[in-house]
């Protein structure tokens, strides 16, 4: 450790750097992340540990010449990691703490000094212009400076870190292969009223722009180019809670401020960015160059306008997701028919994400307009273990007989999907499910009731341990009422046979039930001559009111809702976001003007509705069991909310439904006539917790949270003339458990959709957001992470992508030793929801006004939030390996900086989950860096995981990465037919074999060959399908598993049907 007090001075001899990597400069540098942390005690901020591991080129064992006695085996690690420690090393320029580094991956360096510094691009190129920006450090308190860096302070530097350390606070620079990132360390709280402000000063050869108060764009060559951005502060304190932070730019773009409201903060607080860079993006046009190779064909697609978390489908223990493209051109059959849509499957694997999909879904039969992969979801629903891909189509085709001949109409189809037996490039769906003649008739089928708009995958309601089919119909009328949309959801039930022909119909309330005849009355008794006017008007009016209502859109979304009533059984709750012009109603009665005057405008309000399971063969009461709405003045108001639009039936860390419920309205809390004619319907969703008691209805909310970027969006569009639908909970989705705090987390989407374009494109291009999720059963306020499209810097604002109309929880696409990732879609199109292709009536016509024009190619990108453990480590651990030695395993750790260490406990897991305490040591004498060691006596035979748990003086705990490794000898391992019976494609999992080349025989009971495979074993864990013989009969049969000396492995029994 090298310390620079800055009096006296101690004189440092400058050492040249050398860059030791080369690579292809690019134009957009992501360089410099801003971090801002306060503590009341002692400083111990540190990056948490990386997931590197240093590789090895070539072992002791394995290599074929001995190295000299003064050679350490890993000198190959030990060269590379110096490297790129070296690489990143902050370099003396001189005795007054003045600095130099250089960030080669994003081809720029740095001049640091006690009062900021500044960062130049590195030319690869004569031609190439050059460019400077400085920021310089003003200070950092509330109404007046508490603190500016003009007194005496010491300098630390070890490795790739940079300490400025004040009495009161520390300026923290580390130099990663992301850029240079910036903390500050302040340790009082200091005194005054307001907010905690840090203000630097901008002196800069580009051009700066502040974007949803959020992110410091800095473009080049005429705002075409973006060249630096200062990015993405998150604030938490220490209980978890996150606050509220934001930037600000003055008029000439020379002082920016970090701005943190901790009023309520318990500290310490941190102040963090967070990664906002895709881990995975995917396009229409990455999609099978033979499969759509024409740009117009890629654009209308609609790639992205659904996305999916399928969980593991394939059963090779990776998580696997899933992208609709719902105006896709049928060109697998090859009919060429518009819009008949696609979804496609991505395997997950140790590398994550594919370019290419996996496989690709489509309907059995093409169908122009059938929108296949509107809706798509996902879980096991065939009882077999594995999670099966439901997906909607709601304009497929069907053909029923009503006693005269078959009547066609497009009433919607949903597909079932088996995981586990996704054979082929194309897999052929295990069944379809639709309205049969018992709930249609030969008018209604005719109406396009839209079934399969939304699907969901729900808990056993039947008792027989496998999942249910629920399924949307928003515009389902039902027979008798042919003329009255009210829509309807249906549960397919769970069988033996896994037909799914038991259906339950479910039904929104009638107007009587939503209490719409005496609001009404009483406006009419309002008007002069009201008592008169009602008692013409009443007897008309008042049949209208109490029926069904049409156009409320009931089915537009679908969800399991977990034992929200408290009755230890599984409930459903189906949204229905439309609302009606009551002026409708009264249509065609011959009302006086007076009487539809007072009716104009009066719009309803969305509702949700949640329906009892029973557990028992009848599965649903389809009865309402209550009423989920916004407020408790009822749903009669002055504008539409869409309530309803999404539901969601919220989910723990790990996976299982824990009986919240959480409801989009994204047309709620409007803001209207704030500034030069803008109306902005910012959008919020509605948090609903598991009752503890009995349930009343209707129910009103136990949290709000709204748009986090309203603020932001109105200081961009001030003066402009847009009447804006942000849609923030247009879509909702469970993150399981993003930060490692045993609770699940959300992602909510907000596309930001504009009815006025801003320079012929969409003022704002769409937004994801994550929070959260606390142990009272609601969220937290504000988003710990966000995300957004590219910016556009030409036109000031983000790009037209759609950006958040769909989201998932992704899931352990890397498997379960990895974080969770987040899905995002943008289609950048949408479909037409007036009176063209799906007619949903006027509120969504009005209300979703996105553009419907060709605003570039639809994308998914998934996104690691990398938050776990968000308090940083009070040590850097630089190296955690394991090698095998005398039938043990042996693990290593390397450690820099160790501040208030208790203890490291070394933990040890069979599966990546569970670990438990294995060994204990304490920590050594502070210097440079320590080297720890500890043993594991008892390996299993396979894969062993292994984490550091690190134990603070003051009680806090933290982790490290996991690592594995392998251990050798013959291994026992497993070998599993799933599902079994068999039907058509043999499943076979195998758990810890040996690697290597073996050959799968299926023989009946007298030894007779049916069928032979060769097969490579190259992962702990891996599935493997073999086709059924067409020559085997119903029956019992051993698959056995053979080595290269042709030594039997493994043999299993199982049945085929």
């Amino acid at each position: 450790m090298i310390t620079i007090p800055f009096k006296p001075i101690v004189k440092l001899k400058p050492v040249s750097m050398k860059l030791f990597t080369q690579r292809a400069i690019t134009m957009a540098a992501k360089a410099i992340v801003p971090c801002l942390v306060l503590l009341n005690g002692q400083a111990n901020a540190q990056s948490l540990t990386s997931d590197k591991t240093p590789f090895s080129v070539a072992s002791e064992k394995n290599s074929q010449q001995k190295l000299p006695d003064n050679v350490s085996p890993n000198w190959f690690e030990q060269a590379t990691a110096y490297v790129d420690q070296y690489e990143h090393r902050f370099e003396p320029m001189n005795e007054y703490g003045v600095f130099k580094s250089v960030s080669s991956e994003q081809h720029l360096s740095f001049l640091l000094n006690a009062g900021g510094y500044t960062v130049q691009n590195v030319r690869s190129s004569e031609t190439q212009s050059a460019w400077a920006t400085s920021f310089s450090i003003k200070g950092a308190g509330r109404q007046h400076f508490g603190w500016t860096p003009v007194s005496d302070f010491n300098v630390v530097t070890e490795a790739s870190k940079l300490v400025y350390s004040y009495s009161d606070v520390d300026v923290e620079y580390s130099n990663t292969k992301e850029g240079i990132r910036q903390n500050f360390v302040i340790r009082k709280n200091f005194d005054g009223k307001g907010n905690l402000v840090v203000k630097m000063g901008i002196n800069s050869d580009l051009n700066a722009v502040l974007v949803n108060q959020q992110k410091l764009v800095f473009t080049a060559n005429g705002a075409k180019e973006s060249a630096l951005n200062y990015e993405d502060l998150k604030v938490w304190d220490a209980k978890g809670t996150i606050l509220s932070a934001h930037m600000e730019i003055s008029a000439d773009a020379k002082e920016l401020s970090i701005v943190v409201n901790d009023s309520k903060a318990v500290y310490p607080v941190t102040i963090d960015p967070l990664n906002t860079t895709p881990t995975w993006s995917t396009s229409a046009d990455d999609l099978i160059p033979t499969l759509l190779n024409n740009l117009a064909l890629q654009v209308s697609t609609l790639y992205g306008y659904s996305v999916a978390g399928l969980g593991d489908v394939n059963g090779d223990g990776y998580d696997d997701v899933a992208v609709g493209a719902p105006g896709m051109v049928d060109v697998i059959v090859g009919t060429g028919l518009a819009n008949v849509g696609g979804v496609f499957v991505y395997f997950g694997s140790p590398a994550g994400l594919p370019a290419a999909p996996s496989k690709i879904l489509h309907p059995t039969t093409a169908v122009a307009g059938a929108l296949f992969g509107y809706s798509i979801a996902a879980g096991d629903v065939t009882g077999d273990g594995i999670n099966d891909i439901i997906v909607g189509s709601p304009l497929d085709g069907i053909s029923l007989d009503f006693g005269s001949g078959g009547v066609n109409g497009q009433v919607g189809k949903v597909y079932v999907f088996q995981g586990g037996s996704l054979s082929g490039t194309y897999p052929t769906p295990f069944l379809n499910v639709s309205l049969n003649t018992s709930l249609l008739s030969a008018t209604t089928i005719a109406l396009k009731p839209l079934y399969g708009l939304a699907v969901a995958a729900v808990d056993d309601m039947n008792g027989d341990g496998k999942g249910e089919i629920l399924v949307g119909a928003p515009l389902y009328a039902e027979i008798g009422a042919a003329a009255i949309k009210t829509g309807g959801a249906f549960l397919h039930l769970s069988d033996a046979g896994n037909t799914f022909s038991t259906v339950r119909a479910l039904r929104p309330q009638n107007g009587s039930l939503l209490g719409l005849a005496t609001p009404v009355e009483n406006l009419v008794k309002a008007l002069p001559l009201g008592n008169t006017l009602w008692l013409v008007a009443g007897p008309l009016l008042t049949p209208v009111l109490n029926g069904p209502i049409d156009g409320l859109l009931f089915g537009f979304s679908v969800s399991g809702a977990g034992k929200f009533d408290n009755d230890n059984l599984n409930d459903i709750v189906v949204g229905a976001p439309g609302g009606v012009n009551l002026a409708s109603l009264g249509g065609g009665l011959g009302l006086v003007t007076a009487v539809t005057d007072v009716l104009s405008g009066q719009i309803l309000g969305g509702s949700a509705y949640v329906f009892n399971g029973l557990g028992n063969a009848t599965g649903v009461n389809t009865a309402v069991t209550t009423r989920l709405q916004a407020n408790a003045s009822g749903l009669l108001g002055s504008a539409a909310n869409l309530f309803g639009y999404s539901v969601l039936g919220g989910k723990t860390a790990s996976k299982s439904r824990d009986g919240r419920i959480i409801v989009g309205a994204p047309s709620g809390a409007v803001l209207s006539n704030i500034v030069g004619g803008l109306q902005v319907k910012a959008g919020e969703i509605h948090i609903f917790k598991k009752r503890t008691a009995a349930v009343s209805s209707p129910l009103v909310s136990d949290q709000t949270v709204s748009s986090p970027r309203s603020s932001s969006i109105l200081s961009i569009l001030t003066g402009q003339p847009i009447n804006m639908s942000i849609l923030f909970g247009s879509s909702i989705d469970n993150l399981y458990d993003i930060n490692c705090d045993g609770i699940g987390d959300l992602i909510v989407g907000e596309p930001l959709s504009s009815s006025v374009g801003l320079l012929n494109a969409n003022a704002l291009g769409g937004a994801a957001h994550a929070y959260f999720g606390r142990a009272d059963g609601t969220y937290q306020a504000a988003p710990v992470w966000t995300g957004t499209t590219t910016i556009s810097p030409l036109l000031g604002v983000n790009a037209t992508a759609l950006f958040g109309h769909a989201v998932a929880g992704a899931g352990h696409i890397k498997g379960t030793t990895d974080r969770v990732q987040m899905l995002v879609g943008g289609p950048s199109n949408s479909l037409d929801f007036g009176a063209g292709l799906l007619n949903l009536g006027n509120t969504l016509a009005v209300l979703n006004s996105f553009a419907f024009d060709n605003n570039g190619l639809g994308k998914a990108h998934t996104f690691d939030a990398a938050i776990c453990n968000p308090v940083m480590l009070p040590v850097t651990i630089t190296e955690f390996t394991g090698r095998e030695e005398a039938k043990t395993v042996v693990l290593t750790w390397k450690t820099e900086l160790e501040e208030n260490i208790k203890c490291y406990e070394l933990q040890k897991s069979v599966d990546g989950t569970n670990f438990s305490k294995i060994g204990i040591d304490f920590p050594k004498s502070k210097s440079l860096s320590n080297t720890y060691s500890n043993t594991d006596k008892h390996p299993v035979n396979g894969v062993n995981y292994y984490r550091l748990l690190i134990r603070n003086n003051d009680g806090k705990i933290s982790y490290s990465n996991i690592i594995s490794f392998k251990f050798g000898g013959s291994l026992a391992g497993d070998m599993v037919v799933a599902p079994n019976p068999v039907k058509q494609t043999i499943r076979i999992r195998f758990s810890n074999i040996e690697t290597g080349n073996y050959r799968m025989e299926i023989r009946n009971a007298t030894g007779q060959l049916f069928n032979s495979k060769q097969i490579s074993i190259n992962q702990s864990e891996q599935v493997a399908m073999i086709d059924r013989n067409n020559n085997m009969n119903t029956g019992i049969y051993w698959l056995t598993i053979y080595d290269n000396s042709h030594s039997r492995v493994k043999t299993v029994k199982m049945l085929v049907e």
